[in-house]
């Protein structure tokens, strides 16, 4: 079983939820999905089968798009609505310096771009080894470095006094939780965020996401998306199906033939097609040099 499925994560489990009833569900001897979603969380979280989970890295990389709403005026140990709360601003002073879209094109200048953002303490990043949100539970403090991402705010209003809607698309790595806190903060007061969902994570969006109990081991192969679709934002280079071979044996000289790579140079990665356009492997572009990074195996 070669390929991903994309599952509309329901709110309340987590993503490591999602891969144990499937796994268990549809006897699935190898599964992972390719960036994890927030308990809180509802949307598209890209499930790899199989051979599939080779290609982790290529969807870990990808963009997202998220909509939801921040809670102004509350702040939480989590930064968003199902932490503890440790922080209220009921009377909402910034609305007595800012009108409501002056207070959205101020908050779009300052979350645009490309931006630095520290990520929640509270989240599954590792310090010296252990996950973050571990050390908080056990009563550490806990400062994670800055991090760049970018972000492009598509929508910002305020759906009621003291709340923003949004809808953004951000680059991998980026915690909408950090932006809902940091809004607060540029706003002189607090925030964190209310709700979440994952419209996207490129190439795949909602409108072709399944919800998690209508997968069954009858519909599974239907619903999968095979190797060769994953790829289609790779370049790619065709090989004979001999040449395939002698390439997952090792030998690198096949390369040596193909025309195709100069003119793939700006490229990091490569996909391999046989002449029946089977996906082979994928290569790695080493400033210009090229290098098997996996060979496909039946």
């Amino acid at each position: 079983m070669d390929g991903a499925l994309v599952i509309d994560k329901p709110a309340g489990v987590s993503s490591a939820h999602v891969i144990r009833q499937l796994k268990r569900r549809c006897k699935i001897a190898k599964i992972g999905h390719s960036g994890t979603l927030d308990p809180m969380a509802t949307g598209v979280l890209v499930v790899l089968c199989g051979r599939a989970t080779r290609l982790q890295f290529l969807f870990l990389e990808s963009s997202k798009r998220y909509q939801g709403t921040i809670r102004l005026g509350v702040r939480t140990t989590t930064d968003d609505i199902t932490g503890e709360e440790i922080e209220k601003d009921s009377a909402l002073s910034f609305r007595s310096r800012f009108a409501p879209e002056e207070a959205v094109a101020f908050l779009k200048q300052q979350f645009s771009g490309n931006i630095e953002q520290i990520p929640p303490a509270v989240s599954a990043i590792k310090v010296d080894g252990v996950r973050s949100y571990r050390r908080v539970r056990k009563g550490e403090e806990v400062e994670l470095k800055p991090r760049s991402v970018v972000v492009d705010i598509r929508e910002l209003y305020f759906s009621a006094e003291d709340t923003l809607s949004y809808d953004i698309h951000c680059s991998k790595g980026t915690y909408i939780r950090s932006i809902a806190r940091d809004m607060g903060d540029a706003l002189d007061t607090c925030a964190c965020l209310e709700s979440i969902r994952r419209i996207s994570s490129e190439p795949f969006g909602i409108e072709q996401a399944s919800n998690l109990e209508e997968i069954t081991p009858e519909n599974i192969d239907s619903l999968l998306i095979g190797l060769e679709q994953l790829v289609t934002g790779v370049p790619a280079v065709y090989l004979s199906e001999s040449s395939c071979s002698r390439l997952a044996r090792g030998d690198q000289s096949q390369l040596a033939d193909l025309e195709d790579l100069d003119k793939i140079r700006d490229f990091p990665v490569a996909a391999i097609f046989s002449s029946d356009k089977r996906l082979c492997g994928l290569l790695d572009n080493d400033n210009g040099s090229w290098s098997i990074r996996m060979m496909m195996t039946p």
